[in-house]
Parts: structure tokens; sequence; C-alpha cells
């Protein structure tokens, strides 16, 4: 291929590049001014949305707004009645503690009463129980005193017998040692015949 040849194709491809960018550029600039409608077609559809959208927000927020309100003056005139029953049993409570002070203080000088007697008859009872047990000591005192004196007698005159009979006691032992002696003396004399004469016959024989 000559140059000439070359030239000629370099041109030829040169124009078919040129021709297809102007396409391109024109299907481009198509494309952008479509895209560019439909980006506008949906900003506005959106926008009507957000619109739409905003104005019901906006509604069902009113409508809560005057639920909420409505509700708020129901529970609002609730508390008040709340209030007020509360009041009345603070009121009942105020008056209910009056009373259980004033009986609280009625029993307590009831109470210090019924001690005071209680400690004023027990301290009766223990000075009478006192005066008693003194005059019982007393009583008691003297008849052991009595008693004792009595009681002293008595031992004197027990230990006497005794003393008497020990004394009689021992002679009675004399008497009855004398009398056992006796009669070993009496055994003994008896007796020693009846040896004598045993052991003069046993000698012979041993002899034997």
């Amino acid at each position: 291929m000559d140059s000439a040849e070359v030239t000629e194709l370099k041109r030829h491809i040169g124009s078919e590049i040129a021709g297809l960018r102007d396409e391109v550029g024109s299907q481009i600039a198509g494309l952008r001014d479509e895209v560019g409608s439909q980006i506008a077609g949906l900003r506005d559809e959106v926008g009507s949305q957000i619109a739409g959208l905003r104005d019901e927000v906006g509604s069902q927020i009113a409508g809560l707004r005057e639920e909420v309100g409505s509700q708020i003056a129901g529970l609002g005139s609730q508390v008040a009645g709340l209030r007020d029953q509360v009041s009345a049993q603070a009121t009942e409570f105020k008056t209910l503690r009056s009373d259980v002070t004033a009986e609280i203080a009625a029993v307590r000088t009831h109470v210090e009463v019924e001690v005071a007697g209680l400690k004023a008859h027990v301290a009766a009872e223990i000075a009478g129980l006192r005066t008693h047990v003194d005059e019982e000591m007393v009583t008691t005192r003297t008849h052991s005193g009595v008693i004792a004196d009595s009681l002293r007698s008595e031992i004197r005159q027990v230990a006497e017998g005794v003393a008497a009979g020990d004394a009689k006691t021992d002679r009675e032992i004399g008497s009855l040692r004398a009398e056992m002696q006796e009669g070993f003396e009496e055994t003994r004399a008896m007796i020693r015949p009846t040896c004598t004469d045993l052991d003069r016959r046993i000698r012979p024989l041993e002899a034997e």
C-alpha cells in the first residue's frame, strides 16, 4: 500500500470518527435532554408527593394535637378531682389524728392515775406486810427463846440421864467382867485335874 492510499485511508477514518463523534454527541445531547426532562418530571412528581405528604402529616398532627389536648383536658379534670379527694382525705386524717391524740392523752392520764393508785396500794400492802412480818418475827423470836430454854433443860436432863446410865453401865460391865473371870477360874480348876490325869496316862504311852 502506497502513501496515497494510506493518506486516503486516514482521511476516511478521520471522517468516520468525526461523523461518529457528531452522532454520539447528538445522542448524548438527546439523552441529556431526555434525562433532564425525566428528572424535571420526577422532581415535579416528588414535589407534589412531598406537598401532599406534608399536608397529610400536617392534618394528622393537627388531629393528634386536638386529641392530645382533649385527653390532657380530661386528665386535668381527673387530676383536679383526685386533688380534691386527697385534700378531703388529708383533712379527715388530720381530724382522725387529733381524735387519736386526744384518746391517747386520756388513756395516758387514766393509766397514770391507775398506776399512782396501784403504787399507793402496793406501798400500803408492803407496809402492812412489813409490820406483820416484824410482829411475827418478834413472836417467833420469843417463842423460839422459850422453846430453846425448854430444849436446853430437856437436853441437860437427857445428858444427866446418859451420864448416870454410863456410870451404871460401867458398874454392870465391871461386875460382869468379874463374874466371867470367876467363871473362868472355876472352869480351869475343874479342868486341871482332868488334864493332869490325862497327861499322866499319855506319858507312859509316849515312852513305849
